[in-house]
């Protein structure tokens, strides 16, 4: 961000500026990491990282939306959509990648190819299977 204000003309104070000291008799260096302190004025020991427990599929998993449950289970993702033919006859296809596997979805709307595409990894990686949708046109 301040690169950015530079670039732009902008005129920082030295105290800002990582590594700069500061101006002035009796300033202070603000740019040292900040140590906490326990009330004896000790400093306090860092937590170890716990590693993560496996997590588990919610019995009602077949009732949430596919997408919610991949997140939840998974963690964000990064989709490719590819979408072929003109408007309004365009159809998307959407994938990700999990557990070095490809997954994808089709749909008309790349709402649903994304809701197709969880749904079809919940289905081959967790072993949930979604109750079939009714089309109602």
């Amino acid at each position: 961000m301040f690169n950015d204000w530079q670039a732009q003309g902008a005129v920082l104070p030295s105290v800002s500026m990582k590594g700069t000291p500061a101006a002035g008799p009796g300033a202070t260096d603000m740019t040292g990491d900040v140590q906490m302190k326990e009330a004896n004025g000790a400093p306090k020991p860092k937590k170890s990282a716990k590693p993560r427990a496996e997590k588990t599929l919610p019995e009602d998993a077949a009732t949430r939306h596919p997408v919610s449950m991949l997140h939840e289970m998974c963690g964000s993702m990064d989709y490719e959509t590819v979408s072929e033919g003109l408007t309004p006859n365009v159809v998307y296809h959407m994938s990700v990648l999990v557990q070095d596997q490809k997954f994808t979805g089709t749909a008309k709307t790349k709402k649903e190819a994304k809701k197709n595409c969880a749904m079809e990894v919940m289905r081959n990686i967790f072993g949930v299977n979604y109750p079939p949708q009714i089309k109602t046109e």
